[in-house]
């Protein structure tokens, strides 16, 4: 029978009463308070004996009680409240049900274990056959990754708090997945996992549900192919899916109301947000990806803003971010590092005919993928109307890059209010509301008559940079005639950017060339090699080789240093003592 399975310490007694009456087994017979009733074994149930408790709740035939949900609204028309405490349990057999977090190939990586008493545990194999009782340092998945991974990217992918309600839709042949943890734990590296499908966000119906499904639906927008929220009608307070269906709803109702669902556009969070969230260090790196991002590494970090300036008309400050976007838009590497392919937004500057000139150059003359608006198209529309109609054009096209050129055409700032700090900050608070929706910006920038250090040299000063994540500052390099050639310097609150780098423009795409330094020392090797004798009868002296090419003594050592390692053909050869009367002299063959 039924009670021959409960334990001694589920019964209702002295030390436990029930939750619902108050009563206990030893209370006085013949009274009408005894409850000789007991605890469900998994601590959700109150299992009350008293009729008069039960409200609408139908006697369970095979032990005589009334069975009281105590974590929610309960059928007998109240609310209890009163999960039981540990004190209830036997350990050694307290576990309710185990839940494997495998990686995409299957291997199991950590479980977390559902105890009595709605707590929880986690383990991780020790790899013999044991368990080690904590997560170390190992990287948390979702839940049912492998059947993510597997599945068809048409397959909707339901979204839910907790591991129960995953498995319930699992076995009713859904797609469905879980963060651990629950509410409030969805980390940016799970969206990733979830580019391109679609999702539906299955909210519990309290509070810490609806906040949980906005933040995953944020992280996702613009990652997922849509993304939707469907708060289940009729769902009792602080219920879930599974609560859903075993009110007598059905999948076939559920899936009806997923196709019918709107898609979530991020305002919705927006207009939901009653206020401000503090989060601990610990909630605040659970919740942002362990390493640096890029939509462009290393010069346009996700969810980041990138400032580039340059002299007007001649640094090339549009060429080059045209090029950078091309290589977005194709995903394709970009000076030798990475770029993430999205779409792209671009307020442009100038007349058509000059910026037509700038899409052939960067061949995207033809690309359905790039959404571009002429200043002259907003003219008489205020900067803060301009960045909020860019704004939902990325995430109308799921761009996540918005390109400014240039800022201070569309903010529309001269003379003295450029210099403004106050105005400045203001003019790019509506650039700074995008960043948390998804969005990488970046603004281009004139370079003030005077110039300055990087961070200085624009117009408008710090009072601009300081916004932003990184800083490029793109100028000809110092003594090279060649005007494909320049000089990018840059600040930048990542390690990974490098402070100085020398590129060319050749083809249509820019070359990488290395730092100014290295640059400097290869330039000084070709100038040296030229003006060389060729025969070992005329060789040079070092001094006489630096001064006849035309380069710095520093830099002029180190070239010849290098050129005469090796003796290979070509490559300067040395002859002499390196002493007084016989000094060193240098000279490079002519190949055969």
């Amino acid at each position: 029978m039924f009670n021959d399975r409960v334990t001694k310490k589920q019964r209702f007694r002295e030390e436990n009463r029930c939750p619902v009456c108050d009563g206990a087994d030893e209370d006085q017979r013949g009274r009408g308070e005894r409850c000789f009733g007991f605890l469900s074994s998994d601590g959700f149930y109150a299992h009350c004996t008293r009729e008069e408790f039960a409200g609408r709740i139908q006697v369970n035939a095979d032990s005589d009680t009334f069975a009281h949900r105590l974590d929610g609204p309960c059928r007998c028309g109240e609310r209890h409240d009163a999960v039981a405490d540990d004190s209830y349990f036997d350990e050694t057999s307290d576990i309710v049900a185990t839940y494997d977090y495998e990686d995409q190939d299957g291997a199991l990586i950590f479980q977390i274990l559902r105890m009595v008493g709605k707590r929880f545990k986690t383990r991780r194999p020790d790899g013999r056959g044991g368990w080690i009782n904590n997560l170390g340092d190992i990287s948390v998945v979702l839940y049912m990754l492998p059947k993510l991974k597997a599945a068809d990217l048409s397959i909707p992918v339901y979204i839910v708090e907790g591991e129960r309600d995953v498995d319930t839709l699992s076995e009713a042949g859904l797609l469905s997945t879980a963060n651990p943890f629950g509410a409030g734990k969805w980390k940016q590296e799970f969206s990733e996992v979830l580019k391109g499908r679609d999702v539906v966000m299955l909210p519990d119906n309290d509070n810490d549900g609806r906040k949980h499904s906005e933040e995953v639906a944020l992280s996702l927008f613009g990652i997922a192919e849509s993304v939707k929220v469907l708060e289940l009608p009729d769902l009792r307070p602080h219920g879930d899916v599974s609560d859903w269906l075993l009110d007598g709803r059905s999948i076939k109702e559920l899936t009806e109301l997923s196709e019918q669902a709107p898609v979530w556009e991020p305002s919705t969070a927006q207009m939901r947000n009653d206020g401000l969230r503090f989060r601990t260090a610990v909630e605040f790196c659970e919740e942002t990806p362990d390493k640096t991002l890029w939509i462009a590494e290393p010069w346009v970090p996700v969810q980041g803003i990138t400032s580039i300036d340059g002299k007007v008309r001649s640094a090339g400050k549009t060429t080059f971010t045209l090029a950078m976007v091309r290589a977005i838009l194709d995903g394709s590497p970009f000076l030798e590092a990475p770029t993430e392919k999205t779409s792209v937004v671009y307020l442009a500057e100038g007349g058509p005919t000059s910026f037509r000139e700038g899409l052939r150059r960067a061949d995207l003359e033809n690309r359905s993928d790039f959404h571009v608006i002429m200043h002259s198209d907003t003219i008489g529309t205020t900067w803060k109307t301009v960045v909020d109609i860019a704004g939902k054009k990325c995430l109308e096209t799921g761009s996540k890059l918005l390109v400014v050129d240039t800022l201070s055409q569309y903010t529309g700032l001269r003379g003295d209010s450029e210099n403004n700090t106050g105005t400045a900050l203001e003019s790019m608070e509506p650039l700074q509301k995008l960043v948390p929706l998804g969005i990488s910006v970046v603004v281009l920038r004139h370079e003030r008559k005077a110039g300055g250090e990087v961070g200085d040299s624009a117009r408008g000063g710090s009072a601009w940079s300081g916004t932003a994540d990184v800083i490029i500052s793109i100028r000809r390099n110092a003594g090279n005639s060649s005007p494909t050639v320049r000089k990018l310097s840059c600040m930048s609150r990542f390690q990974d950017t490098p402070e100085n780098l020398v590129i060319e423009f050749l083809d249509g795409s820019y070359i990488h060339r290395g730092n100014e330094t290295h640059v400097a020392l290869q330039s000084a090797k070709e100038k040296i090699l030229e003006v060389a004798p060729t025969a070992e009868g005329y060789a040079a002296t070092a001094d006489e080789l630096i001064q006849n090419a035309g380069v710095t003594k520093t830099t002029g050592k180190e070239a010849i240093k290098e050129l005469s390692k090796g003796l290979h053909r070509n490559e300067l050869q040395r002859i002499g003592k390196g002493a007084k009367g016989n000094p060193f002299r240098y000279f490079a063959p002519k190949s055969v």
